[in-house]
């Protein structure tokens, strides 16, 4: 009698993460190297629309509209390469926006480093809009001790050196496949910074092997 032979066949898979993009906001392309997922942006240099490719996609995104009293700044290469520089917006009733067109509607995990890397105080505001609907709002202050420092998207200040590995990012429902970030605030001292922003879209990772598939033959 032929005996049954069993055979296990084990596939390693890489677990997807889906959409991934990211952007650093400062003055000069070349002060520092992004990271694979994120591209350079500026204001008065990367307009809307610009289109590029992050990570293996092609994204469309740029500054869509600047507000009178915005400005770019390279400020250090002794943090995370996100962290480099800034773009602002003065607190004096205008905004900037930058805009980022989706893949499409659905949940996506923002991330960000807002207030200035000089080691300024400055008081940012911040809007998330997509389709005209106003979807995310924060304000953070950093800046207000000696240690320079950032705030992430859920308002929280953290150290620039502990930035990279304890920021925050918030989930948030897109009802169109426009991203719209607004910064700046009302007339007061100051301005809004923005250093860094990351999408991602929300996937749910199925329970048990996590990137193991098995199969019995």
């Amino acid at each position: 009698m032929r005996k049954k032979l069993a055979a296990c066949i084990l596939l390693i898979t890489s677990p997807s993460f889906g959409w991934d993009v990211g952007f650093d906001f400062r003055s000069t392309q070349a002060f520092v190297t992004d990271p694979a997922f994120a591209v350079f942006a500026a204001m008065g240099v990367t307009t809307y629309p610009t289109t590029a490719t992050i990570g293996g996609q092609s994204v469309t995104y740029g500054w869509e509209a600047l507000g009178s009293g915005s400005l770019t700044r390279d400020r250090t290469t002794g943090f995370d390469p996100r962290l480099a520089g800034i773009n602002c917006q003065q607190n004096n009733g205008n905004t900037s926006v930058f805009r980022v067109d989706l893949p499409g509607t659905g949940d996506y995990n923002i991330g960000l480093a807002l207030g200035d890397t000089g080691g300024y105080s400055q008081p940012s505001t911040v809007g998330v809009s997509s389709g005209g609907i106003n979807v995310f709002s924060l304000f953070a202050v950093n800046g207000l001790t000696r240690a320079i420092d950032v705030a992430d998207a859920t308002g929280s200040v953290r150290l620039a050196t502990d930035w990279p590995v304890s920021n925050l990012p918030v989930r948030i429902t897109f009802p169109s496949t426009v991203f719209r970030i607004a910064i700046g605030g009302p007339s007061g001292a100051a301005y809004s910074c923005l250093a860094h922003l990351r999408i991602t879209k929300a996937t749910v990772q199925p329970p048990g092997a996590g990137g193991w598939a098995f199969f019995v033959l």
